[in-house]
């Protein structure tokens, strides 16, 4: 293959190094980008629950891995997430009436300069939204004892379209697929896992606002950020826009991060 003078030049330009971007930074990127492009199989090369769960109690009975669903994030990789039915709501609180759970971090498995600190992501959720850790979770140091407590609030809206199911994940027919959440149906794989659970998932702004960024990349940077999707998530633009599985932003170039931003 023959390359022109113009060829060069706008391959030069197109990997040109970002570099403002930090250099741990960049090495994350480029394992989310790794991991997406190649297909690594995260459930096995993540961690086991099955390995960390040491000790499990849940209002005084014991409970074991196998009442965890596991799910895939984009930058946490295998997140575990316990469904409490509505009738095993206690109304109670303390340890001895809540969730307790005895983890081992198992450090010495964490990726090279990928993982800047050990411990635990943790949200507290409802079974029907689909969970941000990113964003609404807390961290748990290893070695230390933590207590959650936990205060719920619930807000009742008007009826559509003043409930924010415009973004599509309650019913896509309001506004079509172009509206619909990427993480809608991942999620929803997930829980069908679980045996009684109802699968029926309501709308929130990260979900809405994350599904439009994504959107965004594919139609204006032809990829996706692989930090928040995985790729059973991305095929969803395959879908919609008819084309093939998008790449992973290559995130360390200056042109990427530019239309990334912008």
């Amino acid at each position: 293959m023959n390359f022109t003078e113009e060829d060069w030049e706008r391959d030069k330009k197109a990997r040109k190094p970002a570099d403002y971007i930090t250099k741990e930074q960049k090495t994350i990127y480029k394992n989310l980008k790794l991991i997406y492009d190649k297909n690594i199989n995260v459930t096995d090369a993540g961690h086991s629950l099955e390995d960390m769960l040491i000790d499990c109690t849940f209002q005084s009975s014991k409970c074991t891995a196998a009442n965890f669903t596991r799910w895939q994030h984009g930058t946490y990789g295998n997140c575990y997430t316990i469904i409490v039915a509505r009738d095993q709501f206690s109304s109670f609180i303390g340890p001895f009436y809540g969730l307790s759970l005895t983890l081992y971090v198992d450090d010495k498995e964490y990726l090279l300069k990928h993982s800047p600190a050990a411990g635990f992501r943790v949200q507290v959720h409802p079974v029907e939204y689909v969970p941000f850790p990113e964003d609404e979770g807390f961290t748990i140091s290893p070695g230390v004892v933590t207590s959650v407590a936990v205060k719920q609030v619930r807000i009742s809206r008007m009826p559509f379209p003043y409930d924010g199911t415009d973004c599509g994940d309650i019913d896509r027919t309001h506004k079509g697929w172009a509206n619909s959440s990427i993480y809608q149906q991942s999620y929803e794989e997930s829980l069908r896992k679980s045996e009684g659970e109802q699968n029926v998932l309501n709308y929130t702004t990260q979900a809405c606002v994350k599904s439009c960024y994504q959107r965004r990349l594919v139609q204006d940077c032809g990829c996706v950020d692989a930090s928040f999707i995985t790729r059973d998530q991305a095929k969803f633009f395959a879908q919609e826009f008819n084309m093939s599985l998008p790449d992973a932003c290559e995130m360390v170039y200056e042109e990427a991060v530019q239309c990334v931003r912008h």
